[in-house]
């Protein structure tokens, strides 16, 4: 069997019924350009590194100039190889293949444990509601664009609250809309709770549980509201698909290093969870994840962390 049609039937029939059907195509397409022309009898521990050392030689495509670009890492390689793995195991479920061979995957880099101190996140979120605070209008420009332009990143700010007070995931942040329906999430105000999966929406590895709305993020969403269409997070009546350009902005502004991303919202809202001593089971029920990973990323935040270890040689 080609890799190239292993890929295809992958990406036509297992794609669409997964939550992000965008990640896996774009997947396909980088490996179905360098397995072009291969069996899956040719998939060897060398072909394997010899992908990894092609990928990680070419520009992010995210960026538009591919000179300045960085380079593909060798994580989001190894993330790609295991997508192979993944269409390897759906043909032999489909009896298009006998057996699934050896991908050899390069090492995984170790758990990023970034996450925002309270003066961190109070400086990201005023460089969102005023990004062009203590700026000096152009001469040439229309006060009614200085307007706009201070206050157009005001979509990230809400943004940020939302995925700070609830640990939601950001692509879970961006879909919420008021209303019941079936493609994202929504907010309650009655009930007081965030749905973070669509009505009907199939349960995947990501549990997406519901979470009530804290007494600090109630007051600002019964306002946004009244300024909103559909979604929670919107740009000029428009829901907003990508936070990218606005949060590079804002860290910047911000003084904050280039580590700071988007997720690190979610680990900063467990590690201030598990600071103030709540109870494991709690924190990974927030946060519609396992309690084995508030464990093993978050439980050394815990103030109680090993205390009863130290506690019973100190009483022996």
């Amino acid at each position: 069997m080609s890799i190239v049609d292993a890929l295809t039937l992958y990406a036509a029939e297992h794609a669409p019924t997964v939550e992000r059907p965008d990640v896996i195509l774009g997947s396909v397409e980088s490996l179905g350009e360098f397995w072009a022309g291969m069996t899956v009898a040719q998939i060897t521990k060398k072909t394997c590194k010899d992908y990894v050392t092609w990928r990680t030689a070419q520009p992010d495509s995210r960026y538009k100039d591919p000179e300045k670009a960085p380079r593909i890492s060798d994580q989001t390689a190894r993330r790609e190889l295991e997508d192979l793995r993944s269409a390897l195991g759906y043909a032999v479920g489909e009896n298009k293949l006998n057996r699934v061979p050896v991908v050899h995957l390069p090492d995984k880099a170790p758990a990023v444990e970034r996450w925002l101190t309270r003066d961190e996140a109070a400086r990201l979120l005023w460089a969102a509601w005023k990004p062009c605070w203590g700026q000096t209008k152009p001469t040439n420009m229309k006060d009614e664009n200085w307007r706009e332009l201070k206050y157009m990143s005001r979509h990230l700010a809400r943004f940020i609250l939302c995925a700070l007070y609830t640990g939601t995931r950001k692509s879970a942040t961006l879909g919420l809309q008021w209303l019941p329906n079936t493609v994202s999430g929504r907010v309650d105000l009655e009930r007081r709770l965030i749905y973070r999966k669509a009505q009907r929406q199939a349960q995947t590895n990501k549990k997406q549980t519901p979470v009530p709305i804290s007494g600090r993020l109630l007051p600002h969403l019964k306002r946004w509201k009244r300024f909103s269409t559909t979604h929670v997070i919107e740009f000029e009546g428009a829901p907003v698909a990508n936070v990218k350009r606005s949060w590079v902005s804002a860290v910047q502004r911000a003084g904050l290093s280039d580590d700071v991303t988007p997720h690190v919202l979610r680990h900063t809202f467990a590690t201030w969870a598990m600071q103030s001593g709540q109870p494991i089971p709690l924190v990974a029920g927030a946060m519609g994840t396992s309690e084995k990973i508030v464990r093993d990323v978050y439980g050394h935040h815990h103030p109680d962390f090993l205390r009863d270890v130290v506690d019973a040689v100190g009483s022996y």
